[in-house]
């Protein structure tokens, strides 16, 4: 068998953020039980070994796969800590900023940087940002923004402005906290998001 790299916990956590933003309702993660013509073979062509650090959640004798298994758990308790609110949200737009979004402006829902007195910016020091995307959502007649760093492999600061200070609640890992500001950074890890309330 060919080595492939695995998908990085960060890889995965931007695919599911980046659906969430969308407006996806719902995550589904396919186990992959390897099969048997996954294990690693040698140079002679004999089996040396099974294959747990690839693909699938789940190895081909039932283990779980710990590179995997335990990022998807990770991403699971974030999303957990959120579902509420998305569920019984309705999505209103995209916004996006950065380079990587332009060539995508023909996606019907796509907005721009700014909502609402909401502008959406992203920046990494030391280099090209990959941009920064922000679902929005109407939450009972409040604004939810569904902030995502796009860039899966590095950290990277995104700022949301207001165009008046606002009464905002920041879900962040797993902590709520609330403030009146008219701007907010996150050093958003890669891939990572945070779900923004504002009243």
């Amino acid at each position: 068998v060919e080595e492939t790299n695995a998908l990085t916990e960060a890889q995965m956590r931007w695919n599911v953020n980046t659906m969430l933003a969308y407006g996806a309702k719902g995550i589904t993660w396919f186990t992959l039980i390897e099969p048997y013509e996954m294990a690693l073979k040698g140079s002679d062509g004999t089996t040396t070994g099974m294959d747990f650090t690839r693909v699938g959640l789940i190895g081909v004798n039932g283990e779980q796969n710990q590179t995997t298994y335990n990022a998807a758990k990770n991403i699971n308790t974030w999303v957990a800590h959120v579902d509420g609110i998305l569920m019984d949200s309705t999505s209103v737009a995209v916004l996006a900023d950065g380079v990587s979004y332009w060539s995508l402006t023909e996606y019907p829902t796509w907005d721009g940087n700014k909502y609402n007195g909401m502008t959406l910016t992203a920046s990494k020091r030391g280099g090209d940002s990959c941009g920064a995307m922000a679902g929005v959502f109407d939450y009972f007649g409040q604004t939810v923004y569904y902030v995502v760093n796009n860039d899966y492999t590095n950290a990277q600061d995104v700022t949301v402005g207001f165009d008046k200070a606002s009464d905002l609640t920041i879900y962040r890992g797993s902590n709520v906290t609330s403030e009146t500001v008219t701007t907010k950074t996150f050093d958003l890890a890669a891939g990572e998001a945070v779900l923004i309330i504002k009243k």
